[in-house]
């Protein structure tokens, strides 16, 4: 792959990761779901995978149940093969029960698989992630 390729196609990875991040600090499940590809599958800490609807599910209700802020985020590691990039990133993030107004902050580490699509665009395809209380 030439450099400017990968330099491109770097930018257009983190680009989408980025949008995750905004759109779940903005509570904006629709603007989520559209980094998605149509096969994704989501691991969640504790929980059983997230595949198709069920990751539609289960993010608007997290986002209707809580408000996001991200403190920190950064994109440690990314790994291109042609139309896959493999993106880890770790962050610091606020959340905030909508109900109870009871927060927490904790630090996570993602480990994030994207599919090139046949258009060009990257869309997000696996997502694997822990979180751990902040010191």
């Amino acid at each position: 792959m030439q450099l400017a390729t990968q330099t491109s196609s770097v930018s257009a990875v983190t680009g989408v990761a980025d949008e995750e991040f905004h759109a779940m600090a903005c509570g904006d499940v629709a603007a989520f779901l559209r980094i998605l590809a149509p096969d994704v599958v989501f691991f969640p800490p504790n929980e059983v995978p997230k595949s198709g609807a069920a990751v539609a599910t289960w993010i608007g209700a997290f986002l209707t149940g809580y408000e996001v802020e991200f403190l920190q985020h950064a994109h440690d590691e990314v790994l291109l093969a042609e139309d896959w990039a493999l993106l880890r990133t770790s962050f610091r993030w606020k959340v905030v029960a909508r109900a109870s107004r009871e927060d927490f902050v904790r630090l996570g580490n993602t480990v994030r698989v994207f599919r090139r699509q046949e258009d060009g665009r990257w869309q997000l395809a696996r997502e694997i992630w822990t979180t751990y209380p902040a010191t």
